[in-house]
């Protein structure tokens, strides 16, 4: 570590866990893609008629009301539609004849409870399981903390926290990137349209019209050299 080099991190694994955070949330976590999760299925698992979080922005906010309102909505929705989905799913599948009742219903569950998810709202409450190096670990932190929500921001600075108490010199650096978060503004304030007209911010200077060809030679050099070794007085 003296030396300042940060692939020494790669070396110290941790394991943490998320609970209760929203699924918006959640997509942010597993956003860093050289880790591995475990999530908790809303395909085998039910939710319940509170397991939504409130953002912190809405605190004191007068759409707090609103927001609550229609999430209730939403998993009353969910709720009332387990059932009825489900006979149809059972006549539609019906139990075999050296089928275990237990088998039957892991069965049947896993197509009920699948189609009723999509009526759930990203505000629903998830947990997952995390297994990441430090190196890892210390780019996710910088991120959240520069997320745009508040809920993400916290769990950045929790993470950082118990992060701390494990491996405290290499996380130590991990704070909030200000590009990144300016990055964010500029993008979330500029007027996006459908329209593909001219622009003024952003013009093509150049390109190459063999891109592809290159990027399939590429792909295909490793077995084409295979191939031409196999030849006598080719390599």
């Amino acid at each position: 570590m003296g030396y300042g080099h940060a692939s020494v991190a790669e070396h110290a694994v941790l394991h943490i866990a998320f609970e209760n955070v929203s699924r918006l949330a959640i997509e942010s976590i597993e956003g860093n893609r050289l880790a591995s999760y475990t999530e908790k299925s809303t395909r085998y698992q039910k939710w319940g008629a509170d397991s939504f979080t409130i953002p912190p922005e809405l605190n004191d906010h007068p759409l707090c009301g609103e927001y609550v309102e229609t999430l209730r909505f939403l998993f009353k929705t969910y709720a009332d539609s387990l059932d009825p989905v489900r006979n149809l799913i059972l006549e539609r599948f019906p139990r075999r004849a050296d089928e275990k009742e237990e088998a039957w219903d892991r069965r049947i569950r896993s197509k009920y409870v699948d189609v009723c998810r999509f009526i759930l709202p990203a505000a629903s409450l998830a947990n997952v399981g995390m297994t990441a190096n430090a190196r890892v670990l210390e780019n996710m932190i910088r991120k959240m903390l520069s997320h745009e929500l508040l809920e993400v921001r916290q769990i950045g600075e929790r993470v950082k926290e118990v992060a701390l108490g494990e491996a405290p010199t290499l996380v130590k650096y991990a704070d909030a990137v200000p590009y990144l978060m300016e990055t964010t503004r500029e993008i979330t304030k500029r007027p996006w349209t459908m329209d593909h007209g001219p622009s003024d911010w952003c013009n093509l200077v150049d390109y190459d019209k063999d891109g592809e060809k290159k990027s399939l030679a590429a792909a295909l050099y490793h077995f084409w050299r295979n191939e031409l070794c196999r030849c006598p007085g080719s390599c």
